[in-house]
């Protein structure tokens, strides 16, 4: 399953359909979910999702710059930090 949250005003819909018609082309049956922010912010939403749907996380990482992330934290860092299943990161 992909399972998208946007943080920002992006269609996730266009990354995720692209990477669903990679994987399908490979045989591999998948699906899509977008997943609404809750109160907790993306990185929450997200692996709590992960946590219900997944046995493996695979996300990119660091799509900001390195200063930024380092000065207020990140979306990379705490999945890093907070998923409760394994995670692959790609660059």
């Amino acid at each position: 399953m992909i399972l998208t949250v946007a943080e920002d005003q992006r269609a996730p819909e266009e990354d995720a359909d692209r990477l669903m018609a990679a994987l399908r082309w490979r045989g591999v049956p998948v699906s899509f979910r977008h997943l609404r922010l809750d109160t907790h912010g993306a990185p929450e939403t997200l692996l709590s999702a992960a946590a219900e749907h997944a046995a493996l996380l695979v996300m990119g990482g660091y799509g900001r710059s390195r200063l930024r992330e380092w000065i207020f934290g990140g979306f990379t860092r705490h999945v890093l930090q907070g998923a409760a299943v394994p995670v692959l990161m790609a660059h």
